[in-house]
């Protein structure tokens, strides 16, 4: 019985969803006349007379100094260069693999998802964490390095995952 209710909620909520769309979508294609004809257009509101008179703005003398001085202040300002632009980036291969200390490879690129059988320990550079098999998220994380021994990792600089 709930359930059925709920179905019928749903879809009364959907039409009527759909019909305040096309009633947004209708209103806003009419036209609005912005200017009334002539012989329909409202009257000006007369307004109050105040019973201040009117208060009028003293010109203001132009003086010749105004422009010296800012012309003075310009020219003495410090003048910023503007920082050099870079070259344009150009991608560089990252190396594929890297060599630690003795003749073993520290780590190596993954291949999608999944590390070799030789290097098992997946690492996160954007959170600089590495995960061991067994450990909590290593089946759904996807590694940017794969290394052969936490040891390796860790001499990276990565930190070994909580769980």
């Amino acid at each position: 019985m709930i359930r059925r209710s709920f179905r019928i909620g749903l879809r009364v909520g959907l039409l009527g969803g759909i019909a305040a769309g096309i009633v947004k979508i209708v209103q806003s294609r009419r036209p609005t006349l912005a200017v009334h004809p002539p012989e329909q257009a409202p009257a000006p509101k007369a307004e109050p007379e105040s019973q201040w008179p009117p208060i009028q703005a003293e010109p203001k003398p132009v003086e010749a100094e105004v422009p010296a001085v800012q012309a003075e202040a310009e020219t003495s300002a410090p003048v910023r260069k503007a920082p050099p632009k870079k070259a344009p980036a150009t991608k560089k291969a990252a190396p594929r693999t890297r060599k630690a200390a003795g003749s073993a490879t520290a780590w190596i690129e993954p291949t999608g998802s999944v590390c070799p059988p030789s290097h098992p320990v997946k690492a996160k550079l954007s959170s600089r964490l590495f995960h061991l098999p067994g450990m909590f998220a290593y089946a759904r994380t996807v590694p940017d390095r794969c290394y052969g021994t936490p040891e390796a990792a860790e001499a990276d600089g990565l930190v070994k995952a909580k769980r």
